[in-house]
């Protein structure tokens, strides 16, 4: 029981702390083929976040997304992306997403 009420004590006064790393917006563009580009920006009470993502290939697209905090919190964050289709009409696809956290996401997309 001691133990319990230790690490409650202890994940209370974790939680005050400043934030060590705050998630951007989910980067998952739906290219579908090469020179495919898509930007966008999010404005809230305590932070500006934009994103841009271009295909450079027709099976590959970079990200990049950058946080900005009006408390000095700054994060910058980038990926990769694979695409391919795959069905014959080209209008299923299955896509990987890589960031620069390790956060690897896999996506199956239908137009």
């Amino acid at each position: 029981m001691k133990t319990i009420y230790l690490l409650t004590v202890i994940t209370l006064l974790g939680s005050c702390g400043p934030a060590s790393y705050i998630p951007t917006m989910p980067n998952v563009p739906m290219h579908t083929k090469q020179w495919d580009g898509l930007v966008k920006a999010g404005l809230s009470l305590d932070h500006v976040e934009a994103q841009a993502a271009v295909a450079v290939l027709p099976f590959l697209s970079l990200t990049a997304s950058q946080y900005i905090g009006f408390r000095k919190v700054w994060q910058t964050e980038y990926g990769v992306n694979l695409f391919t289709p795959i069905n014959r009409k080209k209008n299923l696809f299955f896509a990987l997403h890589l960031l620069t956290d390790g956060v690897l996401i896999m996506v199956l997309m239908l137009y």
